[in-house]
Order: C-alpha cells, then structure tokens, then sequence
C-alpha cells in the first residue's frame, strides 16, 4: 500500500457511491492522514473495478486512493478478500447473525422462527436470538419460551426496549446487570423468575468487535433495539399494523452502524418468509439439536 492510500470499511452503498469508515490511524499508518481527518469518506468505484465485474458491498474492506480530505471524497481502488458474503442481505465478512422475534404484538410464531434460524445457520456464522417486549406476556410464559428455545439448542436474551428492561445500560456499562429493573417493574409478577433474563453482558459482549446483522420480521423492533445499543442514532421506527397483525418496513436499505466499544451492527429491511436452498441431507445440520444428536 503507498502513501495516497488508506484503508476502510464500507458502511453504505446508495446508487453508485459508497461511504467508506475509515480504520484508526494507528492500524493503516498514521502518517497518512491529517491530524483532523474526516470519520467517513464519500467515495466512487474506480473505472478498474468496473470493468472487472468487482462489485463493492456493505461491510467490504476497501483499498481507498487519493483521498480528498477537505471534500470528504475518495475512489475505492481495491477490495479486500472477503472472509464471508450474504446475498439476502448483500453484506460482506459477516461474523453473527442477531435474530430478533417479539413474544407479542405481533405474536411469536415459531415456525417463522424456524425458518429464520434456519436460514441463520445454513450460513455457518454465529447466530444470537433476541426476543423483545417481554413486558407484553405473563413471565410463565416467557420461562415456557425459554424452555422450549432451550431444547432447540438456543439460549434467547429477553428484552423489552420500550421499557429498558436489560438493554438500556449495556452501551454505558456492558458489565452491570440489570435483572433489578425488569423484576422490580409493577406490571410484572413479584415472582418472577431471574433467571429467565440474562444480564446485559448477554446480548451486548456477542456483538463485540464483530459484524452483526441484525434481522428478523417487521415491527419486532430491530430498529428500536439498533437505537438503544447505539444511543442518539434514532433510526426511523414503524408500528404494527392492526389489521395484518405485523410490522411495517421501515428500513430500506443495509447499512453499518458502529458500537460504543468497538464492532458494528447492520440493520436490514425486514422481511417474513426467508428463502432457503439447500439439499434434503444438509438440512439437519442446521438444527443444533440435531447436530447434537447427530456426533454423539
């Protein structure tokens, strides 16, 4: 790599422009870049790439030439290997899928968890499962979700965004639990059962210095939750329509967003009924129960 070139992390592609986050100078060689450099670099693909056929995705390591830094412009002249690629979301070295389900409103239905998870580990990457508004259901009921995903192989992180419940101090402090708001809330059972929710170094340590994707069915609360985690970022967040009893898209497109602490999380546009290809004799490879049984 010579002096004009730096190195980044495409965080969106919108048209044929792409905004690239830029490494810490220390890692690409801080001489480089000015002592006040933008964050992110507007950039364009080179005619080069063009007549490859090298496409550039969300989450790609990118070799950026020629950087203009009073405009906040760059040409991506080079990309990386990728470790892992998606094309459903298109997104590029991918390390964890966060899957996100409510238990209600709209109501958790399994076998489009199922499919989900599925889908989730027919990619071979680490795969999380979160379920929101869990202040909506009795906790008997979420001890019997809690079961029953336990015997699939998962252990589920329970939340309630709207009322903080076990996410709302994990961007501050990843290692305070906060089992006390959820079983101190007056709309809950005074006996509620702690150990149902995990403390907030459950969800927020996975995502660690990682890509996660972050997806699941509409109106679950992937945007809401991505707000949460990353305070003040505030993306646009849709209800619930009554009469289809489930989520309007509100993301439109994947794009990165970076943690407090390192990692990033991609929001992707919400969908119900995630395709799978895969032959009949692969498919028990992507039930952890089954894999189980299977090298035992």
């Amino acid at each position: 790599m010579n002096a004009s070139e730096i190195v980044g992390t495409v965080v969106a592609v919108q048209a044929n422009f792409y905004q690239v986050r830029l490494d810490a100078p220390a890692s690409i060689g801080g001489e480089n870049l000015p002592a006040q450099h933008p964050a992110t670099l507007l950039c364009t693909r080179r005619t080069r790439l063009k007549k490859i056929g090298q496409q550039v995705m969300v989450g790609d390591r990118a070799i950026v030439e020629e950087p203009d830094w009073a405009g906040g412009r760059g040409a991506i002249a080079r990309v990386l290997p990728r470790r892992t690629e998606l094309d459903r979301p298109p997104i590029a070295n991918v390390d964890r899928f966060l899957l996100i389900f409510a238990v209600a409103e709209p109501d958790l239905d399994p076998i489009a968890l199922s499919r989900f998870l599925v889908k989730a580990e027919s990619t071979g990457l680490e795969v999380s499962l979160c379920l929101n508004k869990c202040d909506l259901v009795a906790p008997e009921d979420l001890e019997k979700w809690r079961a029953r995903l336990g015997g699939w192989g998962y252990e589920p992180v329970f939340i309630s965004v709207l009322n903080g419940f076990d996410i709302d101090r994990t961007a501050a402090d990843s290692q305070q639990p906060v089992c006390d708001d959820f079983a101190a809330n007056p709309n809950l059972s005074n006996n509620i059962d702690r150990s149902v929710i995990p403390s907030a170094t459950a969800l927020y340590t996975q995502l660690q210095g990682k890509i996660t994707v972050v997806c699941g069915p509409s109106g679950v609360g992937k945007s809401s939750t991505i707000d949460q985690l990353i305070p003040g970022l505030k993306l646009r967040v849709g209800k619930v329509s009554g009469k289809l009893g489930r989520g309007r898209h509100t993301t439109r497109h994947v794009e990165l967003f970076e943690l407090p602490g390192g990692g990033l999380l991609a929001d992707t546009p919400g969908f119900d009924r995630p395709s799978l290809e895969c032959e009949p004799e692969e498919l028990a490879q992507y039930f952890p129960e089954a894999r189980q049984r299977l090298a035992a």
